[in-house]
């Protein structure tokens, strides 16, 4: 039995990497009718697996249903009637899924629990499906199914507010539904945002009174949580590379996969701040279908180290290479984030038959050691430069978010505790003192006559208002790399335009990465 569970649990997993959603539903039904209580890993499968299929029928009868209205004003009954049967397939194909889940929920699900936060969740779930079938049933279905809805909802609610912390993740998400609900079935506008407002009240009434030594809940564990099921959800697995000279390299791979035609690799490098995972997040779930993905943690940073005593861009430039061809990667593309930027712009220099194309993303690469003292920078002194950029106060990091958004007076608004719990468990304060050291390496001796220019076709993308580096060294490297390079500038952000406009972000990414010629697409400076 527990063998035959284990398969159904591989064969959804390997639905989900190849976007057989369907296949997942129903292999993780089958794990479901076992009657034993889901992991967290299996919990996420399942709603993964339901949440697409139902979304791609939800979005199917909103486009026929438009379709229907536009048929209808040019009098065209022959197509109306066709469309409106299409309408009815699908939506008794969305019935039967929402009736499909709602039934493994009461038979299974709830039965084989005794976990209150998966019993939340459950009837948070109820009052999302029966919510689904009220937005396209008829008036009598709709009042029915917005009844069941309610009463499911209240019920998580009841049970939330009784037994889980305000700041707990559930039983937000549920504040979230439950408010949705309120505003799309029941129209009611100011019960959505009273639910809303008063989770939200709640949960920063008890996080501003914890002690933030003491805080046992950690927003950024839970979110770092997410992002590696996210990451193994798109393909993507870690992997540990042991250099054998007392340096070890981290690395989240895509898994190989018989194709006929092999995907381009790809290289994501970094900033300083958090560990790679939180830093390509989005981008790396959006761009694994199209390459295979290689994103390391830099030395110093997540579980990578060294014993050795380098400190340059350049040790960290071979590190990676050697990393790399341990992986037996002959040929990839490259995009360096910030001080990623230095270190992708070396490996490219240095290892030219390799690196086939290259980003830099807001990287001072022609930055000069005279630049410090001529107050190019907000910030002229190396030294409190490096405890800015490697912030282990809240005072600094509040420092470091003035800097790097556009509307840094966002970062005011966010409670103190959650800027802690940022800094002990996603920034951590492992290394702190050679993470400094990287910095105050950069701009040591260098000149730009000395800065070698790239072969390859190369994009640079800068923030318009980036307050760490200043849009003027996007221009220095545009002006240094000639007709070689391509300059992008993303209005109406700052040094962190990856987070402050991904879509944006994404798309120059693709266009270049992706087209046969990148230096001749028309690439508009700024975006909307």
């Amino acid at each position: 039995m527990e063998n035959e569970r284990e398969k159904l649990i591989y064969l959804a997993k390997l639905a989900c990497l190849t976007g057989r959603y369907d296949d997942m539903m129903k292999s993780m039904r089958k794990v479901c009718e076992h009657d034993i209580e889901l992991s967290e890993e299996e919990r996420d499968l399942l709603t993964t697996g339901y949440k697409n299929v139902m979304e791609t029928k939800r979005a199917s009868l909103r486009v026929i249903s438009s379709i229907e209205k536009m048929e209808d004003s040019k009098g065209n009954d022959q197509n109306v009637k066709l469309i409106k049967g299409q309408q009815e397939m699908v939506k008794y194909e969305l019935f039967n899924v929402c009736n499909d889940i709602l039934s493994l929920i009461d038979s299974h699900l709830i039965p084989s629990t005794t976990n209150v936060e998966l019993t939340v969740l459950f009837n948070r779930m109820k009052g999302d499906y029966f919510r689904y079938m009220a937005e396209f049933g008829s008036d009598a279905e709709r009042k029915e199914n917005a009844d069941n809805s309610l009463e499911a909802y209240k019920v998580a609610m009841e049970m939330a507010e009784n037994s889980l912390a305000p700041t707990n993740m559930v039983r937000l998400g549920l504040a979230l539904n439950f408010s949705i609900f309120n505003y799309e079935i029941l129209k009611s506008i100011e019960s959505a945002c009273k639910l809303v407002k008063k989770a939200y009240d709640e949960a920063i009434a008890e996080l501003d009174g914890l002690d933030k030594k003491t805080c046992f809940f950690s927003l950024s564990q839970a979110i770092e949580r997410t992002y590696k099921s996210g990451f193994k959800r798109s393909g993507l697995r870690p992997v540990t590379i042991d250099l054998k000279d007392g340096t070890v390299v981290n690395f989240w791979v895509s898994k190989t996969q018989p194709e006929s035609k092999p995907k381009p690799n790809l290289l994501l490098i970094h900033g300083l701040g958090a560990t790679a995972i939180w830093q390509w997040y989005d981008v790396a779930r959006r761009l694994s279908r199209h390459f295979n993905l290689f994103i390391p943690d830099l030395v110093f940073f997540g579980g990578s180290s060294t014993t050795r005593p380098e400190r340059s861009d350049i040790f960290q430039a071979q590190t990676l290479m050697r990393a790399l061809e341990a992986q037996s990667v002959k040929k990839f593309s490259l995009v360096g984030l910030s001080y990623g930027g230095f270190v992708g712009y070396r490996m490219a220099a240095m290892y030219a038959d390799a690196v086939e194309r290259v980003v830099i993303c807001c990287a001072a690469v022609c930055v000069e050691e005279k630049d410090m003292k001529a107050g190019v920078f907000k910030v002229s002194d190396l030294d409190e430069a490096s405890k800015i950029l490697v912030p282990e106060s809240v005072k600094k990091l509040r420092e470091l978010m003035g800097y790097i958004f556009y509307k840094p007076a966002l970062a005011r608004l966010v409670p103190t505790c959650l800027l802690h719990d940022f800094i002990e468990h996603a920034l951590t304060r492992d290394n702190m003192e050679e993470k400094r050291e990287l910095i105050k390496a950069i701009p040591k001796d260098r000149i730009i006559s000395e800065i070698p220019k790239l072969t390859q076709p190369t994009l640079i993308i800068w923030g318009e208002h980036d307050q760490v580096f200043p849009l003027e060294m996007g221009k220095r490297l545009k002006k240094h790399l000639g007709d070689n390079g391509k300059l992008v500038i993303i209005k109406r952000t700052g040094h962190i335009f990856n987070f402050e406009r991904p879509k944006t972000f994404l798309k120059h990414l693709k266009s270049f990465l992706l087209e046969t010629n990148p230096l001749q697409i028309p690439i508009s400076n700024g975006s909307v």
